[in-house]
């Protein structure tokens, strides 16, 4: 995985082409933050490689709060 090794890369829709938004590792590296308007989600980085690796099913996601409160105002 590209993001895994520092790289940005498009959120693209579900079943289609459309551009909804960026993914990145985090400036500490132990996390992956996707930037999808209104919204930035976090997971950690550790979630994220034990779904890789088939050990979970899913991950645990944190939505940043000011982007949130943006969104409610």
């Amino acid at each position: 995985m590209h993001v895994l090794d520092g790289e940005s890369r498009v959120v693209r829709l579900l079943g289609g082409s459309e551009e909804v938004g960026v993914v990145r590792l985090s400036a500490s590296g132990r996390g992956v933050n996707f930037s999808i308007e209104p919204f930035l989600y976090t997971t950690p980085l550790r979630d994220v490689v034990r779904v890789l690796e088939g050990r979970a099913r899913k991950a645990a996601v944190f939505v940043g709060r000011e982007e949130g409160e943006k969104r409610l105002s």
